[in-house]
């Protein structure tokens, strides 16, 4: 993927800054244009999605928002973008597998494995969602 605008649906503001940073750091084609910290902020922003207020084609995805258990919120997430049709590319960022869990992600990258380079080198390998 040449430019990956990103939305970020991460609970630990402290990680949500520092994978912004990253990305900033690592990469000059690839930006967050969004996010959110809450299961309910990450829907409102799949509706703006849906609406064409929120222009993304990559989104980052933890397993669970507001305490939420066993990948909980990234299943009820994809599912929602899914049922949308949404053109976007799904990376499911969590420490346990979340398409094991039954989420719709399009590839993973484990937050106990994580690095700025891995990160965009996943972004960089994704093909451009269809439209």
């Amino acid at each position: 993927m040449d430019k990956g605008r990103i939305v970020h649906f991460e609970d630990d503001a402290n990680l949500r800054g520092m994978i912004g940073r990253n990305i900033g750091i690592f990469s000059d084609s690839h930006e967050i244009v969004e996010s959110a910290g809450d299961l309910s902020g990450a829907l409102e922003t799949v509706d703006r999605m849906h609406a064409g207020e929120v222009d993304v084609n990559v989104v980052l995805l933890d397993g669970n928002l507001d305490g939420g258990v066993g990948g909980s919120d990234a299943i009820i997430i994809s599912k929602r973008i899914r049922e949308l049709g949404l053109p976007v590319r799904i990376i499911g960022m969590s420490s346990q597998s979340l398409v094991e869990l039954g989420a719709e992600v399009d590839t993973e990258l484990n937050k106990n494995e994580f690095s700025g380079p891995k990160l965009i080198e996943i972004i960089d390998q994704l093909e451009e969602p269809v439209v």
